[in-house]
């Protein structure tokens, strides 16, 4: 698979020291959650994210160094500006909690508005896969895709996947009622 980056930006997996200017990038992605009626997060704009302590860096830390034979799994890929080297947009796989469910990923991912419609997202979700891909252990990629995000469910039927159920009325954010569908792909 070749992944083309746009050539403003570098996306790279993330380590330990890349897990503060991510949490920022998040921050800043959820600032426009619900404007122009697009929902992507279950955050609303004035929930407040828990404050970053040391044990929750360590935490993200050490899941990012945990061996996806083991539960609690995770990797992330940022991509950041190449002139200034910051955060704005991210991709990420996790695994699940259990080791019954290993064969298995969740798929999550952002991109700050000023960012969107430059080809970053296929960029960030081929990037993903193609790693998932080499995993022998990893049979699906899941994620789930607000019905009000057409444009990101787009890029997911673009990428292959394919729906495979729904929950409606998952959230109440900011008194919108969202519905989630649930999509997969077979990586294995």
């Amino acid at each position: 698979m070749t992944i083309i980056v746009p050539a403003a930006y570098t996306i790279e997996l993330a380590g330990g020291d890349d897990v503060e200017p991510w949490l920022a990038s998040l921050a800043a992605q959820e600032e426009d959650n619900g404007v122009d009626g697009v929902w992507f997060s279950p955050r609303g704009r004035g929930d407040v994210r828990p404050p970053l302590t040391m044990d929750t860096l360590l935490a993200w830390i050490t899941r990012l160094s945990r061996p996806v034979s083991e539960a609690g799994w995770f990797r992330l890929w940022l991509a950041r500006e190449r002139a200034s080297g910051r955060v704005v947009g991210h991709v990420d796989l996790s695994g699940g909690r259990l080791r019954t469910e290993l064969h298995r990923c969740e798929l999550g991912m952002g991109i700050e508005r000023a960012h969107r419609g430059v080809g970053l997202g296929p960029a960030l979700l081929d990037t993903a896969i193609a790693w998932a891909r080499e995993v022998d252990a990893l049979a699906w990629i899941e994620l789930g895709v607000f019905t009000a995000n057409p444009r990101a469910r787009r890029l997911y039927e673009r990428a292959g996947f394919t729906v495979i159920g729904g929950v409606p009325d998952r959230f109440r954010v900011d008194g919108a009622v969202i519905d989630d569908v649930r999509m997969a792909l077979r990586v294995g």
